[in-house]
């Protein structure tokens, strides 16, 4: 088999276009942004065309503020850092996180808990038993790119708008995928890791208009960022265009993938969860994931049984932690499909994953 099948949910892709565009703007404006003789100029432009693709991008207004790094661990230790210092100022040290690194990015003087999950999504009913009097912030991916589920995020939106919590949300897995106005939804803050749209090594913070942290270390260092704002606003405009794909096509496509599959005995793990158009979660009953998936190398299929791209955390340690059976676990890989996926490059991939499957089902019944 010559085609080589990229399935790994970590696989980030920069666009040849945002970096062709990008070597010829750093080559034309080397000089430093804050220059006066600069202002207004062509590379101010281009920040202004690259802030208004994010803000098209995401749905928001003119006057929330964007801010622009190089690293989306680094963003959200500032943001956490900045919320802290709010939350000493009220008497509040409570945290809840689901799906981000908040855990390890946030003050040690802070209790900080894993919000409890149910089928994968966070429960309204466990959530209101969750929170108390000092709960400051609740911190979540919309959904994990491992798992695939999508958080209810507007249901949590209010929730949190209601009982006065601040909430952030890490749209990084969904971005490109599915649609939303963040002008229309009570979140405080969201943040994006900009390489899972082509702009490697740049990340954005979204801050609500109302939201009145000052984010001072950020306003202070945004000259620094100028050029990563700019690459993200050239990835931004180049994912919107992906959009109409994954609401239509990537979606039946990965529907009848799953259909095809589960003729071969392969499970669909959280079938009736809203979940992202090009993701599966996939068990694979009496084989190992680690068996199936190097079995799926050596056929060019590439998947990872990580839930980060650090390799900390095995996926089916996660899944235990959301309430899946150990037998389910232990057999479960997640299959993310790429864009433009064409169908007959889907039913290719479909016959070699169950060729695969029935294979190593068979090897591992003789052990």
């Amino acid at each position: 088999m010559e085609s080589k099948f990229f399935l790994d949910h970590h696989i980030r892709s920069p666009s040849r276009d945002v970096q062709q565009e990008m070597a010829l703007f750093m080559k034309r404006h080397c000089r430093a942004p804050s220059s006066p003789y600069l202002l207004e100029k062509e590379p101010f432009a281009s920040h202004k065309r690259a802030v208004a693709s994010m803000q098209t991008l995401v749905g928001a207004t003119r006057k929330d503020r964007i801010y622009a790094n190089a690293s989306a661990l680094q963003m959200q230790h500032m943001l956490f850092e900045e919320i802290y210092k709010e939350m000493e100022m009220e008497g509040k040290n409570h945290v809840l996180f689901c799906g981000t690194y908040a855990k390890e990015l946030f003050n040690s003087r802070c209790l900080v808990e894993p919000l409890p999950l149910c089928k994968g999504q966070i429960d309204l009913e466990i959530l209101e038993k969750s929170i108390n009097p000092k709960t400051a912030l609740i911190s979540l991916s919309w959904a994990e790119s491992s798992v695939g589920v999508l958080q209810p995020v507007w249901d949590l939106a209010s929730f949190c708008q209601e009982k006065g919590i601040l909430l952030h949300v890490d749209i990084s897995a969904v971005i490109g995928k599915i649609y939303f106005q963040w002008r229309d939804l009570p979140i405080d803050f969201l943040t994006l890791d900009g390489g899972l749209i082509g702009a490697e090594g740049a990340a954005a913070l979204f801050v609500k208009e109302e939201v009145a942290l000052p984010f001072s270390l950020m306003e202070k260092t945004a000259a620094c960022f100028f050029n990563k704002a700019v690459a993200l606003g050239m990835a931004a405009a180049e994912t919107e265009q992906s959009l109409d794909y994954f609401a239509t096509e990537g979606v039946r496509l990965r529907n009848n993938c799953a259909a095809a599959l589960e003729k071969s005995g392969i499970k669909v793990l959280f079938p009736s969860q809203a979940r992202l158009p090009n993701q599966l979660l996939l068990s694979f009953p009496g084989v190992h994931y680690e068996l199936l998936s190097f079995a799926l190398a050596d056929k060019n299929i590439y998947t990872s049984f990580y839930t980060d791209a650090r390799g900390k955390e095995r996926l089916c340690d996660r899944l235990q932690e959301i309430g899946v059976e150990a037998h389910l676990a232990y057999t479960a890989l997640p299959i993310t499909f790429p864009k433009n996926c064409l169908a007959e490059s889907m039913a290719t991939l479909q016959g070699h994953i169950v060729d695969t499957y029935l294979h190593c089902q068979r090897y591992a019944k003789e052990l």
